[in-house]
């Protein structure tokens, strides 16, 4: 069980760089990520980091 478990981060800029490193990180702690970013290379992100996912009504 992760420390982040149940929690939901909205981080910006979340395509590379700083914002990116904050997101991977909060994953790994069990946070469910929303995140946007306006960068034009977004598709040079691999595929398996760019998953949606749904979770299910509670």
């Amino acid at each position: 069980m992760g420390v982040l478990d149940g929690k939901v981060a909205f981080i910006s800029g979340g395509a590379r760089g700083q914002g990116r490193s904050h997101a991977v990180r909060l994953a790994q702690e069990g946070a469910d990520i929303i995140t946007f970013d306006i960068c034009e290379q977004i598709d040079s992100v691999p595929s398996r980091e760019r998953r949606r996912t749904t979770s299910p009504t509670r």
